[in-house]
């Protein structure tokens, strides 16, 4: 098992590695792993039509220092954004997410996750993780 490495910018930790393993299919908080710590980078609500009844989604864009990849909040988390106040640059710790496919790219749906911190400055300079 790969373990990431914790690196350090405006006193918060962030597990560097840890978008490549999600990206390969290892899951955060299950099976003994440990959960990851990341940063939002950017957060932008996506809203679905009223009349369909579907409650609205945050797509969300995290990175570990060293690599970003695109993120969907599950629906049940919403009420934390504002209830917590999470937003760009907050630092959250994942605890559970699953990889999907969504239009032929990798996107991971967050299960369950918390706030670390709020209004960090962005650490590292994240490329895109790509397949």
């Amino acid at each position: 098992r790969v373990v990431p490495l914790a690196i350090q910018g405006g006193g918060a930790m962030l597990d560097e590695g840890c978008i490549e393993l999600m990206h390969s299919g290892q899951t955060a908080g299950l099976a003994g792993a440990s959960p990851y710590r990341v940063q939002v980078i950017d957060l932008k609500p996506i809203r679905n039509n009223p009349q369909s009844g579907a409650a609205d989604r945050y797509r969300l864009v995290i990175s570990d220092g060293r690599h970003y990849m695109h993120a969907m909040l599950s629906t049940s988390l919403n009420p934390m954004i504002q209830r917590d106040g999470i937003r760009a640059l907050s630092i959250v710790r994942l605890d559970n997410h699953i990889m999907n496919n969504v239009q032929n790219r990798k996107v991971i749906i967050i299960l369950k996750f918390a706030l670390i911190s709020n209004d960090q400055p962005q650490i590292g300079h994240p490329q895109q993780c790509l397949p």
